[in-house]
């Protein structure tokens, strides 16, 4: 089957890791120089049919050397079938060049014994962006997608729709990007070793349970060697950080949220790499941190009240210190008297993650409103605001008109039918605040 990448239970690919020379890929960057001279280029900005972008004055055909030196835009497909379409395509060469596929699904690169070649030479910049819903391909006999080069051409491909690379691909010297919804799995070829080079980088975005394929179409296709210091970057959307380190056996990254990932090579010629993200329940959480009451008279006490997940250590500061031993499965508390109005953090630590909470309890005076505010202040009739809220030290908190009592921060969509005042009050034991 296709190779292996879990998150969870999913796959992404098949490597061996022979780190062999391939001498034969080399052939490709002779080849490439020996070209030039019939290639059409694109400059300016514009549609890749537009005849004016093309030194030409002409649109390239079937079986064409396109190189791309400027700002193209594929908002449609080249040819009326795949076979109609350049057999090369040079994006940024010895300088920026830059192309957007954002239509069509047959356009690329086809023929044999050449693809796509993303920055190229010295000072050659290239990038290639596949939008969802579309496609962009290298087909054909020894076809590459090839990202940057031995020249000093450096490349960038991100893939959000699908890259139909049918044979291998070459990282020299840049980035492939798979992108949440991105799709490489046409690989088919069993003679074809797809690298990732020093100066290569595999990235993959996740967002979610969403990860971007990077598979084998058959038994044949995708055989990869990882050279040494090839790089893996691992960036998951929303909660997380970037994760970025080189392809090291057993190596295990993790975030500033407690994520953990770990990469295991396996073993043998069918050797897997895999990426595993632990569970939600393994990560460090807090979720709550509360006093009762918020707001005291100099002399009195208030009791502070925490829920967490799983920890090494657990402090509360100011003067409180080390909480660990006053939490039994994830709750505690603890009593204090603050002569003055204090704001008080819990700070969680597990492994490299680190995670705070903050409360303010309110001595001799009345509630502390923070924010409230609500946008936009001007609104359409059926149109709706927002509106936002943090008290501290308030035993009672009242939005009119409406939405009544509610908790010490909040947010709440309103659909007032004419113009309205809202008014907030907090109340404590030591008076109001609106």
């Amino acid at each position: 089957m296709g190779g292996v990448f879990f998150y969870g239970s999913r796959s992404f690919m098949k490597i061996n890791r022979k780190q062999r020379l391939l001498p034969y890929l080399l052939l490709f960057m002779t080849l490439l120089g020996s070209v030039h001279h019939q290639a059409q280029t694109f400059t300016g900005e514009g549609d890749w049919k537009s005849p004016e972008r093309w030194d030409t004055g002409s649109v390239p055909g079937d079986n064409a050397i396109t190189i791309i030196n400027g700002v193209a835009e594929v908002s449609e497909n080249i040819g009326v079938n795949n076979a109609d379409n350049p057999s090369r395509i040079i994006i940024g060469q010895e300088t920026e060049g830059r192309v957007h596929v954002t239509g069509g699904t047959l356009s690329g690169a086809n023929g044999g014994g050449a693809g796509i070649f993303v920055g190229a030479g010295p000072g050659g910049e290239g990038y290639l962006h596949i939008a969802q819903g579309t496609g962009f391909r290298s087909q054909g006999g020894n076809m590459v997608v090839q990202v940057g080069d031995e020249e000093g051409g450096r490349g960038f491909v991100s893939v959000a729709g699908e890259l139909l690379n049918y044979k291998y691909f070459r990282i020299v010297n840049g980035t492939l990007e798979m992108l949440p919804t991105g799709i490489n799995n046409r690989f088919n070829q069993l003679d074809t070793l797809s690298t990732i080079e020093p100066d290569g980088v595999l990235s993959y975005v996740i967002d979610g349970d969403q990860v971007g394929t990077l598979a084998r179409a058959n038994a044949n296709g995708l055989n990869v060697d990882i050279f040494p210091g090839a790089n893996l970057k691992l960036t998951v959307l929303m909660r997380y950080h970037t994760l970025v380190g080189a392809f090291e056996q057993g190596t295990s990254y993790t975030n500033q949220q407690g994520y953990t990932f770990e990469l295991d090579y396996g073993s043998g010629e069918d050797s897997e790499l895999i990426a595993t993200l632990v569970s939600t329940a393994a990560r460090p959480t807090i979720h709550a941190f509360a006093a009762s009451p918020s707001g005291i008279t100099l002399g009195a006490s208030t009791t502070l009240t925490w829920e967490v997940g799983s920890f090494d250590q657990l402090t509360i500061k100011p003067s409180i210190g080390n909480v660990k031993g006053s939490t039994t499965n994830g709750k505690g508390q603890v009593e204090v008297s603050p002569t003055q109005t204090t704001t008080y953090e819990l700070k969680l630590e597990k492994g490299g993650a680190s995670l705070s909470a903050k409360i303010i309890i309110v001595v001799d005076q009345a509630p502390i409103i923070g924010q409230f505010n609500v946008s936009p202040t001007i609104i359409e009739p059926n149109g709706s605001a927002l509106l936002e809220w943090v008290v501290d030290g308030a035993d009672t908190i009242l939005i009119e008109p409406g939405p009544g009592e509610v908790d010490p921060s909040g947010r709440q969509s309103l659909s007032p039918a004419e113009s309205t005042r809202y008014r907030l009050t907090a109340t404590n034991a030591n008076g109001s605040s609106t």
